[in-house]
């Protein structure tokens, strides 16, 4: 969505154009699902870039059930920040842990092009495809982050080898 992935094709933009041409508002639409945040969400993002951590090109980040209560926010997502996550300059694969009811933690991964995540989370029980997938795995924030860091970086060695 919003044009920035790799699977953008001029077909997409063809039928974009004809939604236009059809009274679409696609700045608005992009804005309202896009770029658009609650306040809640927004505090969220600020608790999970605040836990923010590196180790060579991995970048990832933790938001708790108790961080979702401080700020009030509804969801059991990550309100998107996995997405900003995946912007950060020097970083070839970002992953956020979010804690889940139950011994629960749902993990996101986004790659830069040439890594492909997607082979991390079907091994973890997850699916999706290369630059974004996703897995809700059983067992405590610090056991899934543990397994999760060391296969996550264990994909990144055998890239650069």
């Amino acid at each position: 969505m919003g044009f920035r992935t790799s699977n953008m094709t001029p077909q997409v933009l063809r039928i974009s154009a004809e939604l236009m041409e059809k009274g679409g508002n696609l700045p608005e639409l992009y804005r309202r699902s896009i770029v658009n945040r609650s306040y809640e969400a927004t505090q969220f993002w600020g608790i999970g870039l605040n836990n923010l951590e590196k180790k060579d090109r991995l970048v990832w980040t933790t938001l708790t059930i108790a961080d979702r209560k401080d700020v009030n926010y509804p969801g059991r997502d990550d309100a998107d920040l996995i997405n900003v996550l995946s912007s950060i300059d020097g970083a070839d694969i970002a992953v956020i842990f979010v804690e889940q009811p139950n011994e629960k933690v749902k993990v996101s991964w986004r790659a830069q092009p040439g890594f492909d995540v997607s082979k991390i989370a079907l091994q973890v029980g997850g699916g999706g495809h290369a630059p974004a997938s996703g897995a809700e795995i059983d067992g405590s924030i610090d056991e899934v982050k543990s397994k999760v860091l060391q296969l996550t970086s264990d994909l990144l060695e055998s890239n650069s080898n």
